[in-house]
């Protein structure tokens, strides 16, 4: 690491490389079918790094004698990777929807647990379309078409790849904070990037479970072809088309104040509104790209349901 302060300690900061690593990650696994257990089992299966840089800079001064200021930025990247998996633990599999598909899968070389699902290509439009093409599997029209990885004319998990993480690849953060006279005013904000999220809300839609009203009117139908959006319960898999970055960017907190002049036995009041998490940006279609609700890498971290 390395700190520093500069022109009369108005600037600052900090840059710190880090290397971590955890040499006895502790996962549920699930045992392979010639192993002597029978159930999923906790053990030491394999070791998770995580590097990257951080960098924090500060400024702050004074304009005159009632105007004062700082800005502070804050950046750090992160890679996580997972290696020297136990042999016969690498495949274990997670992430599920709680309707018998999985979206994840340990792989040595790969975040933990990273995104591991079919790739898409569209809609099957047409019986015709599909009976023009190697790749049946068990298609029908309205079907989200799945690219065949090795071409052997067969849609299955050999057709599945890896595709990123739920972990970003870097966050970043700002706080301002101005005052003039007796006004203040503060504003933190923090982000995330290179991740991506798992749309539940909008891949679970079977008979009985509720849906977004936009996958609901733009489906694919019989009279409605053309689109690329799948047609009401057609199938579910885990797959490209359900997944999404998970950017966003969010205030935090935003306050503003005024402090009031001394009154007789009242040395020191301050009236002051806050508003605490008022906006997120994010491109993201779901309710919220923040999905760490069980903190487990196996289980629903960075799904919605």
């Amino acid at each position: 690491g390395f700190d520093f302060a500069l022109l009369n300690r108005r600037l600052s900061g900090t840059i710190d490389y880090y290397n971590r690593l955890n040499t006895n990650a502790i996962l549920n696994v699930r045992p392979v079918r010639n192993s002597e257990f029978l159930n999923n089992f906790f053990d030491e299966a394999a070791e998770i790094s995580n590097s990257g840089f951080e960098f924090l800079v500060n400024w702050q001064d004074n304009i005159g004698s009632d105007f004062s200021y700082n800005i502070g930025l804050n950046f750090s990247t992160n890679k996580n990777e997972v290696q020297n998996v136990k042999a016969a633990y690498d495949g274990a599999i997670g992430g599920s929807l709680n309707n018998g598909i999985i979206t994840k899968r340990l792989k040595e070389g790969e975040p933990v647990f990273a995104w591991w699902m079919y790739e898409t290509d569209g809609i099957w439009q047409s019986q015709d379309e599909i009976d023009n093409n190697a790749s049946l599997g068990t298609a029908e029209p309205g079907h989200l078409r799945y690219v065949d990885q090795n071409d052997d004319g067969l849609i299955d998990d050999r057709d599945k790849t890896y595709q990123g993480s739920y972990i970003p690849t870097f966050n970043y953060g700002i706080n301002l904070g101005v005052n003039y006279k007796s006004f203040d005013l503060s504003i933190t904000g923090f982000g995330v990037g290179g991740n991506y999220v798992y749309n539940g809300l909008n891949s679970v839609y079977n008979i009985g479970n509720n849906i977004p009203q936009s996958m609901f009117e733009n489906r694919w139908t019989p009279e409605n072809g053309g689109n690329t959006i799948p047609g009401a319960n057609r199938d579910n898999e885990a797959s490209t088309f359900y997944l999404e970055k998970g950017d966003y960017f969010r205030i935090n907190n935003l306050t503003l104040g005024y402090t009031l002049p001394e009154i007789s036995i009242i040395n020191n009041a301050r009236l002051y509104v806050t508003l605490q998490n008022p906006f997120m940006f994010t491109q993201y279609s779901g309710f919220t790209p923040e999905l760490n609700q069980d903190g487990d890498p196996t289980g629903t971290t960075g799904i919605e349901l």
